[in-house]
């Protein structure tokens, strides 16, 4: 009898033990839904998905869906993007749970990038609060402290750092990559890469999944660049530089961009164009273009003038991605070598393949440049597959070609399938879409 009874409890005993995982995993669920506007039913992309109470946070796709494991003890969704009303759900016994956002008072911020006919002096940015009665405020300096003007490129809102508030991205010409991340409504810039470089465009995505079901990684970005299909090479040792300065005393300052050839910093500029820029003040020193050709910054200019002037730099030229490491700290990668071929100008997240892996279509050039620079038009789409872990491959679109100098691509739905609107420069619009899952061609 006593043997029957501990063998009885052991039985229990080990039953339980059993049981005891998945009692563990009863305690989460996967919650799904759809995320649209209130206006005209439209999906909203990139909006925050908050569990309360949990550590898994995600955001809503191109067609407005989300996906995310919660734990038992979340009892609370927040939903929040940028231009609507945050809006929060009781989780209760839901397993779906569909939201519709009514759009807010919008807020505006404004990139300086230039300043006609003198670039090189920096150009103010301004953030201006709507007071919901047609009036912009400007805010910048009580809401975005020591930003750093001029040259902005491409500006973001996006919740970076998944708190349910949305940060600002920004990208600029002859600098890094900045964020202002939003502290309830004060905002803390913090360097993502100090990289400088002639950045054209920022795309928030989750590229290193790593396998993740419910797709709740840490936010990475795609961010477009000069390319590496120039003359211009650059890097920390030797760097592109901009000097503006009024070398010729005329009381207007002019720009000088040099470069690196064989370890000396020499003018990109050629002796004619020069002589034009600068009248009587290269031709002096220089009669013949033979010593021109090898002379220094420091040979053409005084040091007095070249240590005044306006100092800008770049130092890093790859179209790249960068790695979240999920505390805010960046890693750039490099793309591969297909996509250093031209400067792009967008991207856009499609699934090429069917792995739900994010691959990426990017879409650029540049015609008017000078002749000496040669013009950016080796690129006719570009679709990189993602292989996982931050790894892309390179790909064709099976024979077609997509010519122009394209500035923007933007996902747009036809019936039931998603297509892509491709905005060229000087150039009529283009629309292409993906086949079925499985096959790569458009």
């Amino acid at each position: 009898m006593i043997i029957q009874r501990l063998l009885a409890a052991c039985c229990m005993l080990l039953l339980a033990l059993l049981l005891l995982p998945a009692s563990l995993s009863a305690q989460e669920k996967i919650i799904s839904g759809k995320i649209t506007d209130s206006k005209d039913g439209s999906p909203v992309t990139g909006a925050s998905v908050v569990p309360k109470g949990s550590g898994n946070v995600t955001s809503s796709g191109q067609d407005g869906s989300y996906r995310l494991i919660i734990s038992g003890s979340a009892k609370v969704l927040a939903f929040s993007s940028v231009g609507y009303i945050n809006q929060e759900i009781d989780i209760g016994e839901q397993t779906v749970i569909n939201v519709v956002l009514a759009p807010s008072n919008i807020d505006l911020f404004i990139g300086g990038r230039a300043i006609p006919w003198e670039y090189g002096k920096p150009a103010r940015s301004f953030l201006l609060q709507n007071d919901g009665a047609g009036k912009f405020i400007d805010v910048t300096a009580a809401m975005l402290p020591g930003i750093d003007p001029g040259f902005v490129t491409a500006a973001v809102w996006y919740d970076l750092n998944k708190d349910g508030y949305t940060d600002l991205l920004l990208c600029s010409e002859w600098g890094g990559i900045v964020a202002y991340i939003n502290n309830k409504g004060s905002y803390i810039k913090k360097m993502l890469t100090e990289k400088k470089g002639w950045w054209n465009f920022l795309l928030p995505v989750d590229i290193d999944q790593d396998g993740d079901i419910d797709q709740d990684g840490d936010i990475d970005l795609v961010a477009g660049n000069l390319g590496l299909n120039s003359r211009l090479k650059a890097s920390p040792e030797q760097p592109v530089r901009l000097y503006y300065n009024d070398f010729d005393d005329n009381g207007k300052k002019e720009q000088v961009l040099s470069y690196y050839v064989q370890g000396k910093e020499i003018p990109f500029a050629s002796k004619a164009d020069l002589d034009k820029q600068l009248p009587g003040l290269v031709k002096k020193k220089f009669l013949m273009g033979e010593k021109f050709a090898s002379a220094t910054m420091e040979e053409l200019f005084t040091a007095d003038k070249l240590k005044s002037a306006v100092l800008l730099t770049a130092d890093y030229f790859s179209n790249a991605i960068l790695i979240n490491d999920g505390k805010l700290n960046f890693r750039v990668q490099s793309l591969p070598w297909e996509a250093q071929l031209s400067c792009y100008r967008d991207a856009v997240v499609v699934e090429a393949n069917g792995d739900s892996l994010p691959d990426l279509l990017l879409g650029g050039n540049f015609y008017e440049n000078t002749i000496e620079m040669g013009r950016y038009d080796a690129d006719y789409g570009l679709l990189l597959l993602n292989r996982g872990k931050g790894n892309f491959e390179c790909a064709t679109l099976n024979g077609l070609a997509i010519k122009g100098q394209v500035r923007h691509i933007r996902p747009v739905k036809l019936k039931q399938e998603t297509a892509y609107i491709l905005a060229r420069n000087n150039d009529s619009t283009r629309v292409i879409r993906f086949r079925k899952p499985g096959h790569r061609s458009p």
